[in-house]
């Protein structure tokens, strides 16, 4: 996993409109497949503002905007119980862990997943179905939340 901490920068144009941009690093866009030739990807807004960028988004609709919330909001609750009972390091570990796994095709983030849920006594979700089909996208979501 890989943090940078950027600024927005604002332009101006002609008329007088104000654009916000940001750049992200090369090695992001060459990871998420983008290129000059293929440069569509799609961003996810989540209610507290975090934003997720992703290349290839294949749930549509309102239930795949659900569950994406779902999957934050239980990222965020499992942050919020790790910082409250003083296991901050069990956050990296976590995000680490499932974030490693999700790269990989025969994954085990569900694991992880379900040991969140037992240490910290919280119920799980209906989108863990979803997570365990490899929505990785689902996992971005939580692993935003858990990291927000």
């Amino acid at each position: 996993m890989e943090k940078k901490d950027k600024s927005i920068q604002f332009s101006k144009s002609g008329n007088g409109a104000i654009s916000p941009r940001i750049s992200i690093p090369n090695s992001w866009v060459e990871k998420l497949g983008v290129t000059e030739d293929d440069k569509k990807v799609t961003t996810v807004q989540f209610s507290d503002g975090d934003i997720l960028i992703t290349k290839n988004f294949k749930q549509e609709g309102f239930m795949g905007s659900k569950l994406m919330n779902e999957a934050y909001d239980f990222g965020l609750k499992a942050k919020n119980e790790f910082i409250k009972q003083n296991k901050k390091e069990r956050i990296h570990f976590y995000s680490a862990n499932i974030l490693k796994e999700n790269q990989i095709e025969e994954n085990n983030v569900m694991d992880y997943i379900l040991n969140i849920c037992l240490e910290l006594h919280i119920n799980s979700e209906d989108f863990f179905i979803d997570i365990m089909r490899g929505n990785k996208l689902l996992v971005q979501s939580m692993i935003a939340g858990l990291m927000s």
